[in-house]
């Protein structure tokens, strides 16, 4: 109200509670737009943010799930999925949904919309230079710079998808 005593700060809370905190979900955006665009400053900004509050995760691990998530991605990198569609109405799509892929970034291009311009973001380089293009939906899976051929069943993406995670934990 206005009769209370002004506050001379306010605090900031970098504790995952039940809900993540702000801080925490700033990181793993700002890790993804570097990913998505390739602007170094997204990334500068994340791992100046995290280097200041890992320190306090690694003495209380359990008050930081979404800040330790979000290191996890810097770390590992994420599963990179496109789809390119024809339309708005695909089993592919709807498929692609129901999936957990915790450290995936998913992207749907419509066929109509593929052109060079999508090559100035960094997740789309030189993906629209696909020469072989099958008919129906296709998606491509990247991670750490190699890509999968297209991909035209959602049996086809799983055991892409599985292989992937299969590679992490042998790691």
């Amino acid at each position: 109200s206005d009769m209370h005593e002004s506050i001379l700060t306010k605090t900031k809370v970098l504790y995952d509670l039940a809900l993540p905190s702000g801080n925490s979900v700033s990181i793993s955006n700002l890790i993804r737009l570097y990913h998505i665009t390739g602007k170094n400053n997204y990334i500068d900004m994340a791992e100046k943010m995290m280097k200041g509050s890992i320190s306090s995760a690694l003495d209380n691990p359990f008050g930081f799930g979404w800040l330790l998530s979000s290191t996890y991605l810097y770390i590992k990198k994420p599963t990179e999925i496109t789809i390119f569609t024809k339309d708005n109405k695909s089993d592919m799509i709807d498929e692609m949904n129901k999936m957990y892929v915790p450290n995936g970034i998913f992207s749907i291009v419509h066929e109509d919309s593929i052109s060079e311009k999508l090559d100035n973001y960094n997740l789309f380089k030189n993906k629209s230079l696909i020469k072989e293009k099958p008919a129906s939906d296709f998606a491509i899976i990247c991670k750490e710079f190699t890509c999968s051929p297209p991909l035209t069943s959602v049996e086809k993406i799983r055991d892409v998808l599985s292989s992937n995670s299969s590679k992490e934990r042998i790691k």
